[in-house]
């Protein structure tokens, strides 16, 4: 009857050990989805799509894409991002199992008697609870914990990434897309004004030398012109990959405008600070060393680690019975953990020396992506001024190759050097976007800046 009554404890004890919620990464998601909308400004809803839903890829039927659209098919679909959710489950799953406490035990020994007349001896010993779990499971809880927020930071630093990584694809694609429009432009006008000096030629009033130079320049701008072709491939061949999803083959045109707007952004010492507060990897480091530290405190408890007590039973073969309390412990007296709190008093000490680089990192790349972006914008407000000086030109060149004051050569070779700059000058923005981009990720969220125009008005 007492061997009865002890199992039926035994099952009530473990049910009681049992997690009351069910298992779900809901919180932790929330909180990713938050902080992308918050930080990033994304209306994208985020969601963790099933494993049969990420081996089949979407194609997807689109004429426009805007720079938005990108980013938020990029959030929803990227398989590497999708994968970083799972770590999410998985840190849950390790909190959940923190948060267990031992299972009951139980040991019975049954002794038949060789004289039929005596009864059965029955030895029952049920250590049921290990006091050591009142100070083992709070520390292994403050750990998982941790490690929980580390792998949502993880997840945040992700997001970042893609949003960081499409932003400037796409304006990769622009930039190679409008870059290949202006060379076989130039290529024809080089075209032209190779027949316009061969129709000289016959006349006399050009050289051998004057053809044998502008056939050069024709040849280098066709080459450039397959060199160019395949950036713009590549270009849209890498947005492609970051979206996740598979365009149609059909043509599609990226809807937003490539020359960036001159910005007035925040100092470089608030920006600074703003790093600090929302980059993703700062937190990360951060949950590290408060993890180094909590794990010191769990191994400092772990050297007391089984203390049991229970119930115990015996009936020997004079019938003789007695109950009463079951106690057992293991003494500490060789191994009382001291490697393990040793090593992890080493690990805290080397994350602080982690932290504290990882915030020297972050600082230089906002001063560094800060001086960049700033410098672009005064390389391309000269450039700017250089072209209206080209176009000026040109248009002083054709009024009076009209009066046939100049030769129409001029008027062409004048052209292509305006092409060529244009270039540059385009080569300037998709560098000034990607400056303002990368100095984005620096801090860990968009930037809200207000162009000088809104600022006149």
């Amino acid at each position: 009857m007492l061997l009865l009554c002890s199992m039926m404890l035994l099952c009530l004890l473990s049910g009681c050990g049992q997690p009351k919620k069910q298992f779900s990464t809901e919180h932790s998601f929330n909180k990713v989805k938050n902080t992308t909308r918050k930080n990033l400004a994304s209306q994208t809803s985020l969601e963790e799509k099933p494993y049969c839903t990420l081996m089949a890829i979407d194609t997807i039927q689109v004429k426009e894409l805007s720079l938005q659209d990108a980013i938020s098919l990029a959030l929803k679909n990227n398989p590497g991002l999708q994968a970083q959710f799972k770590e999410l489950g998985i840190a849950q799953a390790d909190l959940v199992q923190a948060g267990l406490f031992t299972n009951p035990d139980i040991s019975a020994l049954f002794r038949i008697p060789h004289n039929t007349e005596d009864d059965m001896n029955i030895e029952i010993d049920a250590p049921l609870i290990n006091i050591a779990d009142m100070w083992r499971v709070p520390r292994s809880k403050q750990v998982a914990e941790d490690h929980l927020e580390i792998a949502t930071q993880e997840v945040l630093e992700h997001v970042l990434n893609i949003y960081a990584q499409t932003k400037v694809a796409y304006y990769n694609a622009l930039f190679a897309q409008e870059s290949y429009d202006l060379v076989m432009k130039a290529m024809q006008k080089s075209q032209e004004l190779l027949d316009w000096i061969d129709y000289r030629y016959r006349f006399g009033y050009e050289t051998q030398l004057d053809i044998g130079l502008t056939t050069i320049k024709l040849k280098n701008w066709q080459s450039d012109s397959f060199m160019y072709h395949a950036k713009l491939h590549n270009a849209f061949t890498q947005l492609t990959n970051l979206l996740g999803t598979e365009i149609s083959p059909e043509p599609f045109t990226l809807t937003d405008d490539l020359e960036h707007e001159e910005y007035n952004i925040p100092t470089m010492e608030h920006l600074e600070t703003s790093a600090m507060a929302n980059r993703p990897e700062v937190q990360m480091q951060k949950m590290k060393v408060q993890r180094a530290y909590h794990n010191i405190s769990l191994q400092r408890a772990l050297a007391l680690s089984d203390v049991r007590v229970g119930i115990s039973y015996k009936l020997d073969f004079e019938k003789q019975k007695g109950t009463g309390p079951s106690f057992g412990m293991q003494i500490p007296f060789f191994d009382w953990n001291q490697a393990q709190i040793k090593r992890a008093k080493v690990e805290a000490e080397m994350q602080d020396k982690q932290l504290l680089q990882t915030k020297r990192n972050v600082v230089s790349e906002v001063q560094m992506y800060y001086r960049s972006y700033i410098a672009g914008l005064e390389e391309i407000r000269l450039r700017d001024e250089a072209l209206k000086i080209y176009q000026d030109t040109i248009a002083f060149a054709e009024e009076y190759s009209g009066k046939m004051m100049f030769s129409n050569s001029t008027v062409l070779q004048t052209t292509i050097d305006y092409i060529q700059e244009r270039i540059a000058y385009m080569e300037k923005h998709f560098q000034a976007h990607r400056n303002f981009t990368m100095l984005e990720k620096a801090i860990g969220k968009q930037i809200s800046p207000f162009t000088l125009s809104d600022q006149r008005n």
